[in-house]
């Protein structure tokens, strides 16, 4: 629910310097046996193109892939190339690009340092990259447990299906829901982090009838998005956030308990008690309201943008409510 830098990719990027330079290398033999293959002058083509580009491929900004998609797109159409006819063909483009192999073993780690663990679209669900038993001399020690959604589909641009801005690692409820429907939705961004555009509201009247029945089925809480795109779908309407969230009016009523609990006084009195522990107002934050409380972290962990905005309106994070 937040977009990332396309600096904070480069520098992710830097430290995989040398698997990204083994896999162009690979990408390069397999795209020239690929093309060996091809009988059809548009196949042809489109694996030409491939190889033309295979050195940054990985890598390319988001505006160069969407300069790739209509090269891709001028030599087979997206509505032809996602057809069963061309099933075939795009399956072998997917795997001379060892897509397969890359969810396998280089997504677990390249995501896990990106710092993305919970689903860039519901923030929701946990998308982190596990420890696991090695049982194989070589395996990667780490399974990724999430799924990776491709902006740009890869049944419409399987020659994109491994650059790395087109990969969003995303819960499974999400993945099945998208399929290839367009979201409204840009993970990565130029320039510094901004604030998210993404709003849970907290209703003030139920609020105050929840202050006085204490019925947590009073609580209500809304969500508000940008204005969808043309062309594209908005957040609520394909992956219904607002559903998702209204099983959350426990952690709502926790958090008016908490704001009546942790006055600024209270906070002041642990931070002399406990001097070492909350002497850092962040930590302070995160310990008593139990989830991260900046824009910056909230693909650290599930919730963390709803607690966030709850929290504000409650005054709980030093904001007026």
């Amino acid at each position: 629910m937040i977009s990332i830098s396309t600096a904070q990719v480069k520098n992710t990027t830097v430290h995989f310097r040398t698997e990204i330079n083994a896999l162009k290398n690979e990408l390069k033999t397999a795209l020239n046996l690929l093309l060996k293959e091809q009988k059809d002058a548009d196949k042809i083509s489109y694996v030409e193109e491939l190889i033309k580009v295979h050195h940054n491929l990985i890598c390319a900004h988001p505006r160069t892939l969407k300069t790739y998609a209509r090269k891709f797109a001028q030599i087979i159409p997206a509505d032809d190339i996602s057809t069963t006819e061309f099933k075939p063909f795009r399956d072998s483009v997917i795997k001379a690009l060892g897509y397969s192999v890359n969810r396998s073993n280089f997504y677990p780690q390249y995501f896990q340092k990106l710092g993305l663990k919970s689903c860039v679209y519901c923030n929701s669900q946990l998308t982190i990259s596990a420890q696991r038993t090695i049982s194989v001399i070589d395996e990667n020690p780490l399974r990724g447990k999430f799924q990776v959604d491709h902006f740009l589909p890869k049944n419409e641009f399987p020659g994109l299906s491994i650059s790395l801005y087109n990969l969003y690692p995303i819960c499974s409820n999400c993945n099945v829901i998208k399929g290839t429907k367009r979201i409204s939705f840009d993970l990565y961004k130029d320039g510094d982090l901004h604030v998210s555009d993404y709003f849970f509201k907290l209703d003030a009247n139920s609020k105050l009838k929840y202050l006085l029945d204490r019925n947590p089925d009073d609580l209500r809480v809304s969500f508000t998005e940008p204005i969808t795109k043309k062309g594209f779908i908005g957040h609520n309407d394909l992956f219904d956030i607002n559903g998702i969230y209204q099983t959350q009016y426990d952690i709502v009523e926790e958090l008016i308990l908490k704001a009546e609990v942790y006055t600024s006084q209270y906070r002041k009195s642990l931070q002399i008690l406990f001097p070492t522990i909350f002497s850092n107002p962040a930590i302070t934050k995160r310990l008593l309201i139990g989830n991260y409380t900046s824009d910056e972290d909230i693909h650290k962990r599930p919730l963390v943008k709803f607690n966030i905005d709850i929290c504000k309106q409650l005054g709980l994070l030093d904001e007026k409510p």
